[in-house]
């Protein structure tokens, strides 16, 4: 982390480089966490999604819409526990889209290749966490832009609390 502190803006534009992945690269949403979805509902349970705002989609790694939500909408925990089981549920659940549009995931997107952008990419999840999570819970009044914290970021080399935040808000961001 201190070593990716100094430079977090040129990670990031390498990582959302496409020729990263290509011959797999595809037009992400760029902005994939829980808010920008919605779901549909049957007894109790969501049946259907619907990917909302893709005023920031880009043309990048499948696995960097992956890692955005899974870091920035879940918890170490979580993670922790179920991390390779969330992995093997989105490549079945996009093995079995492609099969249903005639496509052929084995030719398209092996999981080899999800295997390999996730270890090339992960550090991306990491870092939009450390970008987003704090705006989770900071008061809306209070809100900083995320290009003004990497710009502090970059400049001060400090992972203090991000802007607009208090100590209350601050520990359940550390946590």
């Amino acid at each position: 982390m201190m070593n990716l502190k100094s430079h977090i803006g040129e990670e990031l534009t390498t990582l959302t480089d496409p020729q990263l992945s290509e011959p797999y690269s595809v037009l992400g949403n760029g902005d994939c966490w829980i808010n920008n979805m919605m779901f549909a509902y049957k007894d109790g349970y969501p049946v259907d999604i619907i990917l909302l705002d893709w005023q920031i989609s880009r043309y990048v790694s499948p696995a960097l819409d992956l890692l955005y939500f899974i870091f920035c909408c879940t918890d170490e925990k979580l993670r922790r526990q179920h991390y390779n089981a969330l992995i093997h549920l989105y490549y079945a659940s996009l093995k079995e889209l492609l099969e249903r549009l005639g496509g052929d995931t084995a030719r398209q997107f092996p999981f080899t290749a999800l295997f390999q952008q996730l270890q090339t990419c992960g550090k991306f999840g990491l870092l939009m966490a450390v970008l987003i999570v704090p705006l989770l819970y900071t008061n809306k009044t209070d809100l900083p832009t995320i290009d003004a914290e990497a710009e502090k970021l970059d400049e001060t080399k400090q992972m203090d609390l991000p802007s607009g935040m208090n100590e209350q808000s601050g520990a359940k961001y550390r946590k």
